[in-house]
C-alpha cells in the first residue's frame, strides 16, 4: 500500500478532520475520509476530538484514506477503487480506539457507550492522521502551524473521547475491579460528602457540627469534616469496600495516558469527555467527580485512602480534574512542577504540550514594551535549553520573582554537570542545561527552601521567607541565550560544609564541626538572632518550618515563633520526641547539608554546596541563593560567571536582614529600626534602592 498524499492547509486555521467509516467487524480494515476545515468559521461541523498515547511503534496498523467525495456515481466509485491503497500509517494502541470508536457510529444495544444521538458522519480529529506525521520539510512547517491550534481544537470539540487503552493494559480482573471502585465513589461515597457539606451550611453554628467534626478525625469544624473514607463509611452506613478495588484504581492511575505531558491540556480543555477502557466507557462528570474525591481526601490527610492510593498521584489526578477544578494554578512554571517527569518524546513537548492551556488562561504571546519578553513559539529546531530557559525568563519578567529557580534541582545539575570534562561533553551535545534552568523532564525530590507556597498533598499553607523584601528583579537583558543576568548583593561566602550526619547532632558538637559560628564567649548564644544555640540550630535544621501537627503550637507548614519555639524545646527534652524530631529532620533533608559561613551564619543548602560558593541576596528572591564562580577553563564564554548551586536557609537572615546589613553600610546613621522600607522595594528602581547592588551573570 502507497502512503497517502496530504494535500496542503489552506489557511493558517484550516485542520483536517477524519470521517471514521462505521463497521462492526472488528477484524476489518479501517477505512476514512479526510476532510478540510477552517477552525476559525462559524459554520464549522461538530467534531469530536482523540486524546491517546500513542504507544510503541512496533506491529503498525494502517488506516485507508479513500476520497472525500461522497457521489454515488460510477466515476466516483472507480476513482474511490484506484486510491483505495492509499494509506497513513498509524501505532497498534491508535488502531485499537479507532477500532472500539467506530462501533459507536451504529452502536449494538448493549454498547456501553452513550451514542443515542451519535451522527451518521462522525468527524474526528486524531493527531496522527490530522497532521502530516512525515519528515519533510513541509510537514514541519506544518507542525509548527498546527501545534499551536491543538488548545482551540480540543476546546471547541463537542467531547474528547480519552482512550486509556484495552482493558488487557491491566492485569486479568483489575480493569472490571477500578471500575467497580469508580461506581462505588461515584454512587455511594460522592452523594454522602454532597449531603455532608449542605448539612454542614445548614448546622454551621450548631453542636452537632462539632459532633460530627470530631467524629470524622477533623479538628476544625466545618473545615476538615471528611478526614478519610473509613470515617464517612462509617458515619453514612455505606458497606465498606473492598480494599482491591482501591487498588485497581491505583493501578489505572499508573496508566501511560496519565503520565503524558500532552494529556493534560487535551483532557483539561475538553467541554465534555468519555473515558474508554476497552470498550466500557465512564463519564467525564463521573469520572472528574470521583477523582476529586480522591483529591479532597488525599489533601485532607486521610490515611485510609492515601494507604489505598499510595502516594498521592496528583500529577495523574490533574489530568482529569478540569478545567473549573480551582486548586489546578494555571501558569507556566506551577504546570510544568506539576508536570515535571512526564512521559514525551522531545523535551520541548513538556512546554508546547502546554501551550493551549496557557494561551487561554495565560499570556504567552508576547507584551508590548516589555524587554526580553518574547511570544513561545513552536519551533522544533530550538534546543531545549533555550525553551525552558525562555519559559523562566517570562515569570521572572512577569512577576519580578525568583521563585522559579527554586525548581532547579542542583544535585542531578552537578552531578551530570559538574566536573569540568562533563561540562564540555554535555554543553557540546546540548544535554546540559544552563545551572539557573529547571529540567522539567526529569523528577525532582530536592529540598525547596521557597517553593511552592502550598503543598496540596496536605492542603497547607507554608510560610513563605522575605529575604529580599519585596523587592523586583529587573532582570537585564543578555544577549547570550544561557546567561541570566541578575542585580543583588553579595552577603556572604560559605566556610565550611558539614556532613549529613550532623543533621542529628547536638551544639555543642555542631560548634566544633563549625568554628566560624558567630556566638557568645560561652557557646551558648547565636549572635546573629541572639537566641540559645540549641534552638537557633533545630530550627535551621528544619528550614524554620514546623514539622509536626501535634497541637495549637505546632502546626505544620507555619513559621516557628518564640512560643512554639519554646513549648517544642521542652518536649525536645524527651528522648523519644528528640529522637523522632532527629529522624523526621533526617528525612525532611535528606539531600540538604548544614554550612556555615566566613560571616558566622549558619545555613542549610543542597548537598551540592562547597566551601567558597557565594551567598548572595537578588532581587526578588525569596531566600538566599548560592553561586559558584565558573572556572576559565571549562568554557570561555562564561569566565567571570556563575553557575547557580541552589537556593538556602541562612538562619537569621531570612527577612529583610542582610538588605538591613547592606543599607547601614552605605548609610551610617541608618539604626537599622525602621524596616518598613523593606515593604516599599517593588516600588524602587534600582538607582533609588538604599544599598549599593552588583550584577550576577549566571550561566
Amino acid at each position: 500500500m502507497t502512503t497517502y498524499r496530504y494535500t496542503a492547509l489552506e489557511t493558517p486555521t484550516t485542520i483536517r478532520l477524519v470521517e471514521l467509516l462505521h463497521s462492526e467487524d472488528e477484524s476489518s480494515p479501517l477505512l476514512c475520509r479526510i476532510h478540510h476545515v477552517d477552525l476559525s468559521h462559524w459554520s464549522r461541523p461538530p467534531y469530536t476530538a482523540l486524546s491517546y498515547v500513542w504507544g510503541s511503534e512496533d506491529d503498525p496498523d494502517t488506516i485507508t484514506v479513500l476520497p472525500s467525495s461522497a457521489a454515488n456515481d460510477s466515476g466516483a466509485l472507480a476513482q474511490e477503487q484506484e486510491q483505495i491503497d492509499r494509506g497513513v500509517r498509524i501505532s497498534r494502541n491508535l488502531s485499537l480506539a479507532l477500532r472500539c470508536i467506530r462501533k459507536a457510529l451504529v452502536p449494538p444495544q448493549e454498547s456501553s457507550i452513550d451514542t443515542a444521538k451519535a451522527p451518521t458522519k462522525w468527524l474526528q480529529w486524531v493527531d496522527a492522521i490530522c497532521i502530516d506525521q512525515s519528515d519533510s520539510p513541509t510537514s514541519t512547517a506544518e507542525k509548527q502551524t498546527q501545534i499551536p491550534l491543538m488548545g482551540k481544537i480540543y476546546s471547541l470539540a463537542t467531547t474528547v473521547v480519552i482512550y486509556l487503552g484495552p482493558e488487557s493494559v491491566l492485569p486479568p480482573g483489575v480493569g472490571k475491579s477500578a471500575l467497580e471502585c469508580i461506581d462505588m465513589l461515584w454512587t455511594q461515597v460522592h452523594p454522602r460528602i454532597q449531603e455532608l457539606k449542605a448539612w454542614v451550611v445548614e448546622h454551621r453554628d450548631a453542636d452537632e457540627l462539632l459532633a460530627l467534626s470530631r467524629q470524622l478525625g477533623a479538628k476544625d469544624p466545618g473545615v476538615n469534616y471528611v478526614k478519610n473514607v473509613d470515617a464517612l463509611v462509617r458515619a453514612f452506613n455505606i458497606a465498606p469496600p473492598d480494599e482491591s478495588m482501591y487498588e485497581a484504581l491505583n493501578q489505572l492511575l499508573e496508566l501511560p495516558w496519565f503520565r503524558r505531558v500532552w494529556t493534560f491540556q487535551e483532557s483539561f480543555l475538553a467541554r465534555a469527555r468519555w473515558f474508554l477502557l476497552g470498550e466500557a466507557a465512564v463519564p467525564g462528570e463521573v469520572m472528574e467527580n470521583v477523582i476529586n474525591i480522591a483529591i479532597l481526601l488525599v489533601r485532607k490527610g486521610g490515611t485510609d485512602f492515601g494507604r489505598w492510593l499510595g502516594k498521592p498521584k496528583l500529577p495523574q489526578m490533574i489530568r482529569v480534574a478540569g478545567r473549573e477544578a480551582g486548586w489546578v494554578t494555571l501558569d507556566a512554571v506551577a504546570l510544568l512542577m506539576f508536570l515535571r517527569g512526564s512521559d514525551c518524546k522531545l523535551g520541548v513537548d513538556m512546554v508546547y504540550g502546554l501551550l493551549g492551556v496557557l494561551d487561554t488562561y495565560e499570556d504567552v504571546r508576547g507584551v508590548d514594551g516589555v524587554a526580553g519578553r518574547d511570544p513561545i513559539k513552536v519551533d522544533y529546531s530550538r534546543p531545549v535549553s533555550q525553551v525552558f530557559g525562555q519559559v523562566v525568563v517570562r515569570e521572572i519578567l512577569k512577576t519580578g520573582r525568583l521563585t522559579a529557580l527554586g525548581l532547579v534541582d542542583p544535585d542531578s545539575w552537578w552531578s551530570k554537570c559538574g566536573d569540568n570534562q562533563t561540562q564540555q561533553d554535555a554543553f557540546a551535545k546540548g544535554t546540559c542545561l544552563p545551572s539557573w534552568v529547571p529540567d522539567w523532564r526529569e523528577m525532582s525530590n530536592h529540598r525547596w527552601f521557597s517553593t511552592p507556597n502550598v503543598y496540596l498533598a496536605t492542603n497547607k499553607t507554608v510560610y513563605i521567607p522575605g529575604s529580599t523584601g519585596t523587592s523586583r528583579q529587573p532582570m537585564m537583558p543578555s544577549h547570550e541565550p544561557q546567561v541570566l543576568k541578575l542585580t543583588g548583593i553579595s552577603l556572604d561566602v560559605v566556610a565550611t560544609v558539614a556532613p549529613r550526619e550532623m543533621m542529628g547532632m547536638l551544639l555543642a558538637e555542631v560548634v566544633s564541626r563549625f568554628p566560624t559560628l558567630r556566638l557568645n564567649e560561652t557557646g551558648m548564644i547565636y549572635l546573629p538572632t541572639g537566641e540559645k544555640g540549641d534552638i537557633a540550630a533545630v530550627r535551621t535544621k528544619c528550614a524554620d518550618i514546623k514539622i509536626h501537627d501535634e497541637d495549637e503550637y505546632a502546626r505544620v507548614g507555619e513559621r516557628w515563633d518564640a512560643d512554639s519555639i519554646g513549648h517544642f524545646m521542652g518536649t525536645f527534652r524527651n528522648e523519644t520526641t528528640r529522637t523522632r524530631l532527629v529522624t523526621d529532620m533526617m528525612e525532611i533533608n535528606k539531600r540538604a547539608c548544614l554550612f556555615a559561613t566566613e560571616g558566622g551564619k549558619l545555613g542549610l543548602a543542597p548537598l551540592s554546596v562547597r566551601a567558597g560558593d557565594v551567598v548572595c541576596l537578588a532581587l526578588g528572591a525569596d531566600v538566599p541563593l548560592l553561586l559558584r564562580e565558573c572556572e576559565s577553563d571549562v568554557e570561555r564564554k562564561c569566565e567571570g560567571k556563575y553557575r547557580f548551586v541552589g537556593e538556602s536557609y541562612l538562619h537569621g537572615f531570612m527577612d529583610g536582614e542582610g538588605l538591613i546589613e547592606a543599607r547601614k553600610r552605605v548609610d551610617p546613621s541608618y539604626d537599622g529600626l525602621d524596616k518598613e522600607w523593606l515593604m516599599t522595594l517593588h516600588d524602587c528602581k534600582i538607582a533609588d534602592l538604599p544599598f549599593e547592588t552588583t550584577e550576577f551573570c549566571i550561566c
